[in-house]
């Protein structure tokens, strides 16, 4: 399943959750805020972004490209 890291306040996450929703796309959201410091360390270190969005499927944090395309 897609997990769909967000934050709270963050445009871009509510944009693209309403886009995922309305694709039919089925996602686990999870806020940032709530995980453990090496768990958000990790998030920012393997997928090369410093600020949410962010989308991970089968262990592989996908790209914007790769976002635009859902």
């Amino acid at each position: 399943m897609l997990k769909f890291y967000t934050k709270k306040g963050c445009a871009d996450c509510m944009l693209l959750k309403r886009k995922l929703e309305g694709k039919g796309v089925e996602f686990q959201e999870i806020d940032i805020e709530i995980l453990e410091p090496q768990e958000i360390a990790r998030i920012i270190q393997t997928s090369g972004r410093k600020k949410m969005p962010v989308l991970e499927q089968e262990d592989k944090f996908l790209s914007d490209e790769e976002i635009g395309q859902l």
